[in-house]
């Protein structure tokens, strides 16, 4: 039957464009509505008056010599916004008391300098408005130059009135010869119990002309009163040891040509398909994978034995790989299937395996009791490092109990975590697949950098181990945000409506503005930006998304994130800038592209807007 105006639902109009236009988005307000011919249609677009921003601030050149009439002028150079008008007075003209001594000439000169040094180090983007992280950094250098500019003209004119030179050479070093920031720093302090230690910085000279980050402030150490890790040996009474560290690989996943993300994993049958955790490969396109033959072997990696992601569990850290093995070699593996955790009493021995040091240690163990249970975890005594995270728990007959996962850290100790056998065999032969390949390895998913890689520079990688401690480091930030969003501003929500902004007076914090609610949502790792685009998203038919991709989408979908329901929800982001799909695939490509969109913005701004959170 056809649809009437009052059975869609339509959200506020969109600010007045410069083309005296502006939009909305409608939609129905039961979507089991089926319209058929001379149903009504809201209005979605309509004229209007466009009435340019106030100004509200400037930017001037340098204020020139006192003049005998007793003045002194400076030009506005730029204004903000750009094509504003009215609001605040520009102030052009100053009065000044005239002097002809050189005297008063190199006071005045050392004030002009002192001017431009002060603002080249002030506020790039004093009211908050939304820029790239491209631009401020273009907006830094253009400043920079002119400031450099200005301060070398003036100090040659301290030659012309013989002024004093230390303070002309003090002045042109600070303005000309900086390449970093200097930082002291203490001593680091006691290792905590959680493995953690201390130290505090503090900035000694500001580099105006280079960004350049931060000393480390915090480090892992060797915990006080912890016993070590240790190389396996044949005498541990564990039954199919040689099995199962020959099973036991090492991964080291690159994000990119000098970073990489280092864990362990588990091979589970002969054909190399390798078990690991989830928050192990986030961010990556695969892993290159090295074997033992013994526990005295350094991991091999040198036959560049490539690993692509297979399936991802959409509830669990639980991740699949799938060794590519050409020649279908049968590779010594485990068998995690007669595994089950409810067999489990308190006091059995727990075994991990894994590679929780730097990348070239040998694979190494750990033992304790079981412990309990925390939901899908099985809790233990048995120490769990960085690194261990996607290795494997057995009992002393051999049996695979699950994979080392988690730390939970009390005040004077910590309790392992590992995710139950049950969970995993669950996943692995009934759950659903929130991300899967196919049977089949598609190798044009794994990034060249898996291809190119040097081995011989695998020492040299900036190494980072993804974080295995409970908590979501993602949801403390959104509980923090929460807690610091101040008078919802719906003026600055609309005007950043379906954009990405970037915190550039924190740590560049990603948040996504959803246009049907105008809340902002984290984009903290790759699976929170994945998880983002899989749960905001809007389904749309193959043919309408192709023809859109092939021109540009209309306006109503800007900012959107469309979902392709005839080709396995394939989604894209549609940047409102350009209203053009950009293809998000995997959890990473999400995070990268997501990011690389994003718009700076203050911590004043940014709390301005609700937050918004995907459960």
């Amino acid at each position: 039957m056809p649809c009437k105006i009052n059975d869609y639902e339509c959200f506020e109009w969109s600010s007045c464009s410069k083309e005296g236009t502006q939009t909305r988005n409608c939609r129905l307000k039961q979507r089991s509505y089926n319209c058929g011919d001379g149903s009504e249609q809201p209005q979605t677009s309509q004229t209007c008056t466009y009435a340019p921003p106030t100004c509200t601030s400037f930017y001037y050149s340098a204020w020139s010599e006192c003049s005998k009439d007793g003045k002194q002028t400076r030009n506005i150079t730029s204004k903000y916004p750009s094509d504003c008008e009215g609001g605040v007075s520009p102030v052009t003209t100053l009065s000044c008391t005239y002097s002809s001594s050189g005297q008063d000439k190199c006071a005045q000169i050392a004030a002009d300098i002192k001017y431009w040094l002060d603002y080249d180090k002030g506020p790039i983007n004093p009211d908050g408005f939304a820029y790239s992280p491209a631009q401020i950094s273009s907006m830094l250098e253009a400043r920079h130059n002119t400031v450099v500019a200005w301060v070398k003209k003036l100090l040659s004119l301290t030659l012309t009135y013989n002024c004093d030179s230390s303070t002309s050479n003090q002045n042109q070093q600070q303005t000309t010869s900086c390449s970093a920031d200097t930082w002291s720093c203490g001593d680091w302090g006691t290792c905590s119990p959680q493995g953690i230690q201390t130290r505090s910085c503090n900035k000694t000279f500001n580099c105006s002309s280079v960004e350049t980050a931060s000393p480390a402030t915090s480090q892992y150490c060797v915990a006080p009163n912890q016993p070590q890790q240790q190389t396996p040996t044949e005498n541990l009474g564990i039954v199919n040891q040689d099995s199962i560290v020959k099973a036991t690989v090492k991964l080291i996943c690159p994000v990119n040509n000098t970073m990489a993300s280092q864990g362990s994993g588990t091979i589970i049958d002969a054909s190399g398909t390798i078990l690991t955790n989830k928050h192990v490969i986030d961010g990556t396109a695969g892993c290159l994978v090295g074997f033992v033959d013994n526990y005295n072997n350094e991991p091999y990696f040198g036959d560049r034995q490539i690993a692509d992601i297979y399936k991802i569990s959409n509830d669990a850290d639980i991740a699949v790989l799938k060794l590519r093995n050409p020649n279908n070699k049968s590779i010594a593996s485990v068998d995690i299937a007669p595994g089950n955790s409810d067999n489990l009493r308190l006091g059995d021995q727990i075994t991990t395996y894994g590679y929780p040091a730097k990348f070239g240690t040998k694979i190494t163990y750990t033992s304790g009791d079981f412990s309990g249970v925390d939901g899908n975890y099985i809790k233990t005594t048995a120490i769990i490092e960085h690194g261990n995270s996607g290795g494997g728990a057995y009992l002393k007959n051999g049996t695979f109990v699950g994979i080392p996962t988690a730390v939970v850290k009390g005040d004077l100790n910590s309790m392992g975590y590992v995710l139950s056998i049950n969970k995993i065999n669950n996943f692995v032969n009934n759950s659903a697949i929130a991300n899967n390949s196919g049977s089949n390895n598609n190798y044009s998913r794994v990034s060249s950098v898996l291809e190119n890689i040097d081995l011989n520079t695998l020492n040299s990688l900036n190494l980072f181990i993804a974080s295995n401690e409970t908590g979501s480091d993602s949801q403390k930030v959104i509980a923090e945000e929460k807690k610091l969003v101040t008078k919802i501003d719906n003026n600055l929500s609309k005007r950043v409506n379906g954009k990405i902004l970037l915190q550039v007076e924190k740590n560049g914090e990603g948040w996504y503005v959803y246009p049907d609610d105008k809340k902002k949502y984290y984009l903290g790792r790759p699976a929170d930006a994945f998880n983002i685009m899989r749960n905001l998203g809007l389904g749309i038919k193959h043919s309408e998304l192709a023809s859109y991709l092939n021109a540009k989408f209309p306006s109503r979908l800007s900012g959107k994130i469309m979902l392709d329901v005839e080709q396995n929800g394939e989604a894209y982001y549609i940047n409102p800038n350009d209203l053009k799909g950009y293809y998000l695939n995997r959890p990473s490509d999400a995070f990268r592209i997501m990011r690389a969109l994003g718009l700076g913005i203050t911590n004043n701004d940014i709390r301005k807007i609700g937050v918004g959170e995907v459960k």
